[in-house]
């Protein structure tokens, strides 16, 4: 999946979550529920092609890829009904923990995959008896324990190879254009007619629906934080750029993404709570993109 693809897909998830959290003004409303539905059903059709790309065509067993669908379909059901819980106890901390989504797991790489289905055992597992009204059983943990264990240990081999199905491109591109069709030839004239009965609705949506289309966006820095001696990923590390005014946290993948920064030497700072802070120079030079890798040491 290239850049492009990458930004239409976040607007479309963007789109999908507004809409999903506003139902009341729309759900007896034909001329948008269905349309927007239909949109909708179009994401897991998406995420499932960038799935199938990321399958290796070489070096590797269908038996490890079937295990690591296995561990996102059992990751992202107890992860799910965790959330769930924690909004209905009012458990921030906990939301803000298990807030790992199916694309999250989809789209990270299997070292990623493997850190990140461990963080959702060790945060819900402890809160398995609440869990149970969600449709949560003790079996679901013991899989999750085991095709973490077992996923862990295929991954580890290293006569695994990567790559990439070319022949699925031109599948994901069609489903792409299709949604992006619904949108603009029937989701977004039905939006529009909202505005009579909300405008703030409407003024959102369209605000939502707006594409980050990285051919007209520099993209500036990339930080990927990750513990130091392994590849766990460090999400929700700070990222200060005092010169800047910057302050950016780092998503569950551990990294974060800074866009149209001016040319020049900074000064940045990796913490989080639990670490010992880093603070390195920083020189951004117009028209690149600098990668930075950080190793946070846990205190």
């Amino acid at each position: 999946m290239n850049k492009r693809q990458n930004a239409y897909l976040l607007m479309f998830e963007a789109v999908r979550n507004f809409c999903d959290d506003n139902t009341a003004v729309w759900t007896d409303k034909a001329y948008f529920a269905m349309p927007f539905n239909e949109f909708k059903a179009k994401i897991p059709l998406i995420l499932d092609e960038i799935a199938a790309q990321s399958v290796p065509t070489t070096g590797i067993t269908d038996a490890k890829n079937d295990k690591r669908a296995a561990l996102i379909t059992i990751s992202d059901k107890i992860a799910t009904a965790g959330r769930a819980y924690a909004v209905v106890s009012s458990n921030k901390p906990l939301k803000t923990k298990l807030d790992i989504t199916h694309s999250d797991l989809v789209r990270a790489r299997d070292n990623d995959v493997a850190g990140l289905c461990l963080r959702i055992y060790e945060h819900a597992q402890p809160l398995a008896a609440s869990l149970e009204p969600y449709g949560i059983a003790a079996d679901d943990f013991e899989s999750l324990e085991s095709l973490t264990s077992e996923f862990a240990a295929m991954i580890g081999d290293p006569e695994v190879a990567i790559g990439i199905k070319e022949d699925d491109t031109d599948n994901l591109e069609d489903l792409l254009k299709e949604a992006l069709t619904i949108l603009k030839e029937r989701v977004d004239p039905a939006a529009k007619a909202l505005k009579v009965f909300d405008e703030d609705f409407s003024d959102t949506y369209f605000n939502v629906r707006k594409v980050d289309d990285p051919s007209y966006t520099k993209l500036s820095l990339r930080v990927n934080v990750h513990e130091a001696g392994t590849s766990t990923p460090v999400g929700e590390a700070q990222i200060l750029i005092p010169a800047l005014s910057i302050k950016k946290d780092t998503t569950p993948l551990g990294n974060a993404q800074f866009k149209n920064l001016a040319e020049g030497t900074y000064e940045i700072t990796i913490s989080k709570p639990g670490y010992l802070p880093q603070t390195m120079p920083l020189y951004i030079v117009d028209g690149e993109t600098v990668d930075m890798e950080v190793a946070l040491q846990p205190v």
